[in-house]
């Protein structure tokens, strides 16, 4: 492709909970897809867990999708994204979308929602090797499962491990060591951990753990809706054609799915979501690219205080402070495998981290937070030294 200068970058979060939550997913249309290379470079640019590239042909759309560390074979809530991005451009209607391993379909309406109809579906049962190894890299024993849901390894484009928890207080306590997460989905061929949590037959809360994309976890993931919606309708779940899956709740970006299918076995599911706007494109007012900035901050518990009052704390914190800040894209308080926390937050740019950094300061909320940590060694030098590495190398 000839070189035109820099994409314009539609930042979409599909998935939403009205305008709160959703997953946000980078959006490139071009009159052809870039490079390999250059769609990789951009992917890390924008710093989501997905964005999508696509470009019109005869009769549709050929479509990739690349997290910051790899090409995807397939993103769902990317997926929904680009049929944001494709109604802004065309009016709202079917697109009929080429992926490397088939066709797939995305039906929008305009009032921001978006239908995608995912790849086949199967399932089998999860291997005991990954399984084993799977609740040790969580910390969790085959008493945390729901015997009614056995782990299973589903595919509706791609592999995701379903472990169905059998409470909602194990399922918010997910933690994992990353880079052995990683190493862990890579050795299985697995896009996803899916934690799942059954509130009803038809309602479920999950977690996605995704360590390939080089994040601790996904907000919504179509495509684990998708393979979890095949897997339920291969072992006679009651279903009746649909369910719902609340995601997200636990990092902060609450998130809506909703799936629909019929009882034939393999057939495709459809996925239903609503969109929001985050940013219209990648550009300063001075024309200069907008990088996303990720901050890593250790916690160490102040004296006297418990695990509890941290968690406490965070989530008024989350509730009251972080929510209501446009230049947050993301956070999540990870507990590490010795214990400790990591505070994790991801900023629409480097300006928006000041911005936020200065409002901290004044902020009631934030001093309640800060109060349940020793901050006698804190250096945010050496955070932005971790933001350096992770987004420009």
């Amino acid at each position: 492709m000839k070189d035109t200068g820099t994409p314009n970058i539609l930042r979409v979060a599909a998935f939403s909970d009205g305008s709160e939550g959703g997953n946000p997913a980078g959006v490139v249309i071009g009159e052809t897809l870039p490079s390999e290379a250059e769609m990789q470079h951009l992917a890390r640019e924008v710093g989501y867990s997905e964005t999508v590239f696509a470009a019109p042909q005869a009769d549709g759309w050929r479509v990739r999708f690349f997290s910051p560390e790899e090409e995807v074979a397939f993103c769902g809530h990317a997926t929904i994204a680009l049929g944001n991005a494709l109604t802004a451009r065309e009016g709202p209607g079917l697109f009929q979308l080429d992926l490397n391993s088939g066709r797939i379909s995305v039906e929008t309406k305009d009032d921001g929602s978006a239908t995608l109809t995912s790849p086949p579906t199967h399932s089998a049962k999860a291997d005991p090797d990954l399984l084993k190894a799977a609740l040790a890299l969580f910390e969790l024993d085959v008493t945390d499962l729901d015997d009614a849901l056995p782990p299973a390894l589903a595919n509706a484009g791609n592999n995701h491990l379903i472990l169905t928890l059998h409470d909602r207080l194990t399922l918010a306590g997910m933690s994992y060591d990353l880079t052995k997460g990683a190493e862990l989905m890579r050795g299985y061929d697995l896009t996803t951990i899916s934690l799942l949590w059954a509130e009803t037959p038809r309602r479920f809360h999950s977690r996605n753990a995704f360590a390939t994309g080089g994040v601790p976890e996904d907000p919504a993931t179509g495509a684990a809706a998708a393979a979890l919606s095949g897997y339920l309708r291969d072992i006679g779940w009651p279903h009746d054609g649909e369910i719902n899956i609340v995601q997200g709740e636990d990092m902060g970006a609450r998130s809506l799915l909703k799936t629909e299918f019929s009882t034939i076995r393999g057939e495709g599911i459809r996925v239903s979501g609503t969109t929001r706007i985050i940013e219209a494109d990648a550009t300063s007012r001075k024309g200069e690219h907008k990088s996303p900035v990720t901050i890593l901050a250790p916690i160490k518990l102040a004296e006297g205080k418990t695990e509890a009052d941290l968690l406490a704390a965070s989530a008024v914190f989350q509730r009251d402070f972080v929510a209501h800040e446009a230049g947050v894209l993301r956070r999540e308080l990870v507990r590490k495998p010795d214990g400790t926390y990591l505070d994790i937050v991801q900023f629409r740019s480097h300006e928006d981290y000041l911005d936020v950094v200065r409002k901290e300061m004044d902020s009631p909320v934030c001093a309640m937070f800060f109060s349940v940590m020793d901050l006698s060694d804190f250096d945010p030098d050496a955070e932005m030294d971790v933001h350096i590495s992770l987004e420009t190398h």
